[in-house]
């Protein structure tokens, strides 16, 4: 008998981040933008952390590439984002 009712999901907290090298790389980044990520902007960083980890190991070069490429762009977007933060702040609003 299950605890969850339907749709509702057996890891509300979102995928899990193992390993040290993505607990590392996570963590740094997070301080990078500011360390103070909504649930969405950490969903993110793990995606992009998860991405970057998977074309680390790949050994098809292209997937790497694409691997890569898909991480720096949600990592692009983060930044933005949080450079728009910060200059709201700046201006007390």
């Amino acid at each position: 008998m299950s605890h969850f009712k339907p749709g509702m999901s057996a890891n509300p907290g979102g995928l899990i981040l193992r390993g040290a090298r993505a607990r590392t790389l996570y963590n740094s980044i997070a301080a990078d933008l500011g360390g103070d990520l909504t649930a969405i902007e950490a969903a993110q960083l793990g995606e992009a952390v998860r991405l970057q980890i998977k074309a680390e190991r790949t050994a098809d070069a292209t997937a790497s590439v694409r691997l890569s490429n898909a991480s720096t762009r949600i990592l692009e977007r983060l930044k933005h984002r949080s450079r728009a933060q910060l200059s709201l702040q700046e201006l007390g609003l």
